[in-house]
């Protein structure tokens, strides 16, 4: 090789066709070219000057003070990437240029050289000497005699250096090996062709500068453009739209960390045209946090590549997305340093310039302060609305004295305060210390236990027992107490107690609940303290308002019990009364008044729990025996039970085996006759003695309503009773005067007959006047008889001799009787071939056979048959007798059985009745140990029975 100064003479000896080629790359040049297309030109023509198989040309970046490729040719495809990963630091670049070409300012680096003995050399140049060593060698060019072979590959590498700015790159340049060295004349070139391309890409990079800067600014005022907005969702939704057009990214996203969560907010395709129009969440969690956080602690904006972003966010979402490079902005905001930007690339990888860096800068400027004005904004805003809700909310509750509204006023209130899910409350119910559900918002999707809870049970109850506020970040987490008195969704996630205390006291607890873990933090939390210490005084003078409302709503009770309950007489409308006075005054889910003589309950109203009425008792009559009312008569006072399932001496009713609570009152207590209330509720803890005492309070006026209807009662029935013997009277003298005259006409006239025309009267004349005479006697003789009868049976002193009795013979006695008086009647027997034997006296039971068949004939039709059915039941033989007459009507059904009881229907001629056969029936039978009873049909027949005990038993 030849002596710098020769080579420094020796201008002739560089050939015309390399000038030309040389001075061609002034063409390639101008404001319309960008670096990277002069770059691949500049190593074509490296190429061409040096004969070389392939020349690659590399760029210092001041942002990363390295070297790095940044255009090539002749490099085969498959060796693209591995060119594109070499970055040679410039500390390393400086080490080898100890290998100065003698006379030039060249660089050679050959397979073998000292100067890859140095390891970051050898990492940074052997991927270079591995594709000079793949390429075949050339031939040397003809006229070249005096080069030489080297021995293996080597690497030529030309000096790009600028006026006034040192070293802005150079170009490697790689001959495989068992090739001929270069010469003089090319060597002298290469320094010509880097002189020339230094100017140049001095000039781009102006040129570049210009065009970046101008970028910059159209990129920074195309931000600006859209960050002119103190809505905090809509600056993310335009700021994410915008930013992969400044970056040539194909998406952007917004990283949002706290303390507890961070959130990736990103916008990506949702239209066919591909436009972002659709903004997604996902959660980022675990030691992707920390890594995450830890490139957010450079100062600047940080490229990071694909290996590392599948550490920052979830792997599903890097595939999925093919996330390929990414340009982390961090966001410098006053009041959330954590924020950044990202901007994504889904093709190659992408290595950023120094103007990315400078829009990015601009950018989190930018958008972090519009980002921490917006939020400012809104936390004013939010602010301004919670303390516009504080005063509505205040003065709606100071001004209203409704317990109720109050408390679904503190509820909503309590849910626009945090933007929570649910706001529950519970109050402590004075009477049992437990606590209830009152009101609630926010419950759709939820429900709320019915059950009540006592202090320190579950997170309610030991808010209430603390009198502390307890706070749950994460319901789901493992160790957490269970919350059995809130039935939430699934996704709620959060939830903060506080105590309501009034007057020094916890008289409830606030409950809400969110779908975020660890929403509530403490400005929440003061803010819903303060609201509950409002709240609180609120409910408790809602309560003092309805306590006072309560004590005039029983004295006005009180009152108009009074004047309604002397306004009746009647013993049902007094019970009513009673009945719906006592469900005003404590609530219940059923309530009944009984009315019980000895061990028969008299009267019996209820309202049960569907709110329907009866009259069907649900009590016995020896329920007074029961213990607990058995120590309530005894008493005389009031009993309650407010826990069923904890009291030894309860014993549950049929009606409703669900019931938990019980206050029975003795109303009134006379002897055997006792009046008792009871009202029952389905919910444990529901009464307590002060209810008990109240409700005794009613006692005594009821008691003097039903002493009255009782005494009215009495005077009713007697004087119903009264008038019952008078129009027995009347009807007695009625019929018997009617009975009397028929037959006393008869014999009179008969008599005074036979007396006149004695003489001229033939023996048949006279006999048949006899006959007649002899029929009205016995006529008249029945009904004295009949009249003795009735007499005997109402006095009691009526002979009956009970025997064993065979009841062939008495059927076919009675059956002929009856066919005696009624010539050619038909009577149809429908009698067992064997009867077991009855107890009873036999006439009687014959008298009363007779009594109703006479009774069937007499009132059928002439010619029409009846039938007598004869049945054993197991206790019981059975008479039946059935006509077809016309049948009796539902409302003559009563008079039947009772003295005179006839009816007005058509009896066969000749034969009447004085309305006593019945009744003496149903005496008979019943002092018989039997049972008589009528079915009938209008226009189809009667049907009487009637039963006597059997002897076999």
């Amino acid at each position: 090789m030849q002596s710098s100064g020769s080579l420094a003479t020796d201008q002739d000896e560089v050939p015309a066709h390399l000038l030309r080629r040389i001075l061609s790359l002034s063409s390639s040049v101008g404001p319309d070219v960008s670096l990277d297309d002069f770059a691949r030109r500049l190593a074509e023509i490296f190429v061409e000057v040096g004969d070389f198989p392939f020349s690659v040309v590399f760029f210092y970046d001041s942002s990363d003070d390295a070297f790095y490729a940044e255009a090539m040719h002749g490099v085969r495809a498959d060796n693209w990437q591995d060119i594109l990963a070499v970055s040679i630091p410039k500390r390393v670049y400086e080490r080898v240029l100890s290998t100065h070409l003698p006379g030039s300012k060249l660089l050679l680096i050959r397979s073998g050289d000292t100067a890859l003995s140095d390891a970051e050399v050898d990492a940074c140049f052997t991927p270079l000497l591995g594709c000079a060593g793949l390429v075949q060698t050339r031939p040397a060019r003809s006229g070249s005699s005096k080069s030489r072979v080297t021995a293996g590959p080597t690497l030529y590498l030309t000096p790009l250096e600028a006026p006034g700015q040192g070293t802005i790159g150079f170009c490697a340049s790689g001959r495989p090996p068992i090739s001929p060295a270069l010469g003089a004349p090319s060597l002298r070139a290469l320094e010509a062709l880097a002189s020339q391309g230094a100017i140049f890409i001095e000039n781009i990079q102006l040129y570049s500068q210009k065009r970046d800067e101008a970028a910059v600014s159209s990129a920074l005022l195309r931000v600006a453009a859209v960050v002119g907005t103190t809505d905090v969702d809509t600056l993310v939704e335009h700021t994410l739209a915008v930013l992969p057009g400044l970056f040539g990214g194909q998406f952007a996203a917004l990283l949002y960390l706290d303390t507890r969560r961070v959130e990736l907010r990103m916008l990506e395709p949702s239209q066919p045209d591909g436009k972002l129009t659709s903004l997604t969440e996902i959660k980022i969690a675990g030691s992707r946090v920390e890594q995450l956080e830890s490139i957010l602690r450079c100062p600047g904006p940080v490229n990071i590549e694909e290996t590392e972003i599948a550490r920052i966010l979830p792997e599903r979402l890097v595939h999925t997305r093919n996330l390929r490079s990414a340009l982390i902005i961090p966001l410098d905001l006053t009041n959330r340093p954590a924020d950044a930007l990202a901007v994504f690339w889904t093709s190659g990888s992408h290595r950023f310039r120094q103007r990315d860096f400078d829009v990015a800068r601009g950018v989190s400027e930018l958008v972090g302060v519009a980002l921490s004005n917006a939020q400012l904004y809104a936390d004013a805003t939010a602010r301004a609305e919670q303390l516009s809700t504080l005063y509505r909310t205040g003065q709606m509750m100071s001004s209203s004295l409704d317990l109720g509204g109050t408390l679904r006023t503190i509820t909503a209130a309590a849910v626009q305060l945090t933007r929570s899910k649910l706001c529950l409350i519970y109050l402590i119910e004075p009477k049992s210390g437990l606590l209830d559900f009152v009101a609630g918002s926010g419950l759709t999707g939820a429900q709320v236990s019915p059950s009540s809870l006592r202090p320190g049970e579950g997170l309610l109850g030991r808010c209430a027992l603390l009198g502390k506020p307890v706070l749950v970040d994460d319901l789901l987490s493992a160790g957490q107490p269970a919350a059995p008195e809130l039935v939430l969704s699934a996704d709620a996630r959060s939830a903060l107690f506080l105590p309501l205390i009034a007057s020094g006291e916890v008289i409830g607890v606030l409950a809400t609940a969110a779908e975020t873990v660890g929403f509530f933090q403490s400005d929440q939390q003061q803010l819903l303290q303060a609201f509950a210490n409002q709240a609180a005084i609120a409910i408790e003078r809602g309560r003092l308002y309805a306590a006072e409302s309560r004590r005039r709503e029983v004295a006005e009770l009180q009152q108009n019990m009074t004047q309604s309950l002397g306004s009746t007489l009647e013993l049902r409308d007094v019970l009513y009364q009673v009945l719906n006075f006592a469900s005003s005054f404590i609530e219940n889910d059923i309530a009944g008044v009984h009315v019980l003589n000895g061990n028969i309950v008299d009267m019996a109203v209820m309202r049960l729990d569907d709110g329907t009425l009866s009259d069907e008792p649900f009590h016995h009559g020896a329920v007074l025996g029961d213990p607990l009312y058995s120590q309530m008569r005894a008493s005389g006072s009031a009993i309650v039970v407010s826990d069923t399932r904890r009291e030894p001496l309860w014993r549950p009713i049929q009606l409703n085996t669900s019931i938990a609570s019980w206050i029975g009152v003795p109303l009134l207590i006379d002897g055997d006759y006792t009046v008792v209330l009871d009202l029952f509720s389905l919910r444990g803890g529901t009464y307590t003695q002060e209810d008990a005492d109240g409700i005794a309070q009613l006692a005594q006026q009821v008691g003097f309503a039903v002493r009255n209807a009782r005494f009215y009662a009495r005077e009713h029935e007697a004087k119903t009773r009264l008038e019952e013997l008078d129009q027995l009277r009347t009807d007695f003298v009625s019929t018997v005067s009617h009975e009397l005259r028929t037959p006393l006409t008869g014999i009179k006239g008969f008599t005074e007959t036979l007396q006149t025309y004695w003489t001229r009267l033939d023996d048949e004349r006279k006999h048949h006047y006899l006959d007649r005479i002899y029929g009205a006697s016995k006529r008249l003789q029945r009904l004295v008889q009949d009249l003795l009868f009735v007499s005997h049976v109402e006095g009691g002193t009526l002979p009956l001799t009970i025997r064993r009795v065979q009841l062939e013979d008495l059927i076919s006695s009675a059956v002929h009787e009856v066919k005696q008086k009624y010539r050619g009647q038909t009577i149809l027997l429908d009698v067992p071939d064997s009867l077991p034997l009855v107890l009873a006296d036999a006439d009687r039971a014959q008298q009363v056979l007779v009594n109703i068949m006479d009774n069937g004939v007499k009132y059928s039709p002439e010619g029409n048959e009846i039938s007598v059915r004869c049945t054993v039941l197991p206790d019981a033989v059975k008479f039946t007798v059935l006509d077809r007459g016309p049948g009796i009507r539902p409302q003559d059904l009563p008079r039947l059985f009772t003295r005179f009881g006839k009816i007005d229907q058509v009896i066969r001629a000749g034969h009447v009745g004085t309305g006593l056969g019945l009744f003496i029936s149903k005496q008979l039978v019943e002092q018989m140990n039997g049972v008589i009873t009528v079915n009938s049909v209008v226009g189809e027949g009667s049907q009487f029975s009637f039963t006597l005990p059997r002897a076999d038993l």
